[in-house]
């Protein structure tokens, strides 16, 4: 299934929308979302306000410094023409083409003001007065030059936001490439993604594409050559998104320190901008990345903070109250049961179906039967496992793989395979395929 992706986590449930594959009791997902997505896309980025602003401000700057630097010529040459002509409307004519200069309204007028002082000047004089006001010329030089800087900054940030967009070759050599990926052919896609870079070497796409596909292949340390490359040309707007998608790919690794360092990048500028729900749901996605690398105390301390900031959202509604609180119950269960504590685990799968029942939310059903089959696998019960995982969500490579280790121990071997071949099938990038393409590739290979 593609999903497009609304660009910054920053914005507010209406404008979230999937995200690279993470489950909905991670908190990502809008609470009427059923199904998972397994591949990443993303419509080629649009300028960011911030980038136009400065684009256009770039060209205003030049022309103000165009004419800051004329205005303080004349004056050198004509000042007494223009402070002193009684004919002149307004006199002190150098004070009021000061203001007017930065005065957006009068722009046009001070195309007119120049006609009317140059046919005012006696140019007899001016040879005669342009030794004694030649000091006044560096008067207008710290205004010319700090506009002058400024808009210069301003064109260099534009232009490096118009080379990370590719050209509209590079941009459908990239889009036939995600097919290729989806279909799970990842070499095809990479020769198609590297042909991108050669018509736009800082195309953010093609570098993101490439990192995604050589995740899915394995190579891991290449992939994140190409996600480097990828931050550090993103816009604006898909910075978060670029730095989410290199922590996935140290998840594929089990690497939960190093994708720690990314994710929590994503979710401090979250935590700035006070969207907590967003923020909440970073959080609980890097628990997630612990706890299924073995880090079950990391992963307490993240979705614990996921919970808490969640709740610093003062007008959460009951309905979002408690499918948090289910969200939290559901985590705490199945750390439990990783740490061996069926009893706890069956204590916080109550608390969880109580929670859900209350949120009247449909939508999160199917991640019951995923909680219950976690905790019996975990648990040592693969009958009670295959029966509850078989009523979770199918497209989902992580419950699919759970499914194949259960199959696994309880000594059916053909369908463990079957399962990890459907594993396989899935050629997503997020946390989900992370945990499950490793391991089945493992499991396929004779590992």
């Amino acid at each position: 299934m593609m999903s497009r992706i609304s660009g910054d986590l920053g914005g507010r449930r209406k404008r979230q929308e999937v995200l690279l594959g993470s489950s909905l009791n991670e908190g990502l997902f809008p609470r009427k979302t059923r199904a998972i997505p397994q591949v990443v896309r993303m419509a080629s980025p649009s300028p960011s306000t911030s980038s136009l602003v400065c684009e256009s401000f770039s060209w205003t700057a030049a022309f103000i410094s165009f004419k800051l630097w004329m205005v303080t010529i004349l004056r050198a040459r004509l000042g007494l023409e223009l402070d002193m002509e009684p004919e002149y409307p307004g006199g002190r004519g150098w004070k009021r083409l000061r203001k007017a200069l930065f005065a957006a309204s009068n722009l046009i007028r001070v195309n007119r003001h120049f006609s009317e002082w140059l046919h005012a000047v006696r140019v007899s004089s001016w040879l005669k007065r342009y030794n004694s006001r030649m000091k006044s010329l560096y008067h207008g030089i710290p205004i010319f030059l700090v506009v002058l800087v400024v808009g210069l900054t301003c064109m260099g940030q534009a232009a490096r936001a118009q080379a990370a967009a590719p050209s509209g070759e590079a941009q459908a050599l990239v889009k036939q490439g995600q097919k290729l990926n989806n279909e799970g052919k990842q070499d095809e896609a990479l020769k198609l993604y590297q042909q991108a870079l050669e018509k736009s070497p800082n195309s953010y796409e093609a570098h993101l594409e490439s990192g995604v596909a050589l995740d899915l292949k394995g190579d891991y340390a290449a992939a994140r050559e190409h996600l480097k490359k990828a931050i550090d040309v993103a816009p604006a707007d898909q910075k978060n998104r670029a730095v989410r998608v290199m922590a996935f790919s140290y998840a594929f690794e089990g690497n939960s320190a190093e994708a720690e360092k990314y994710e929590k990048q994503v979710f401090d500028a979250l935590l700035a901008k006070t969207d907590f729900e967003a923020a909440a749901g970073v959080a609980n996605e890097l628990a997630r990345i612990k706890l299924e690398s073995d880090d079950i105390d990391g992963a307490a301390k993240w979705y614990k903070t996921g919970y808490d900031t969640a709740m610093r959202k003062t007008d959460m509604k009951d309905a979002d109250k408690n499918l948090w609180a289910f969200r939290w119950a559901h985590a705490q269960a199945r750390m439990a049961a990783r740490r061996g504590q069926t009893a706890e685990a069956q204590k916080q799968v109550a608390a969880a179906k109580a929670a859900l029942d209350k949120a009247n939310n449909p939508d999160q059903a199917p991640f019951f039967p995923y909680l219950t089959g976690y905790v019996a696998f975990y648990s040592g019960d693969y009958k009670t496992a295959i029966t509850d995982l078989e009523q979770a969500n199918q497209e989902d490579p992580f419950i699919l793989v759970l499914l194949a280790q259960s199959y696994e121990k309880a000594g059916d071997a053909a369908r463990a395979r079957e399962y990890y071949g459907k594993v396989m099938a899935n050629n997503g990038h997020g946390p989900t395929n992370a945990f499950a393409r490793p391991l089945a590739r493992k499991k396929l290979a004779g590992g």
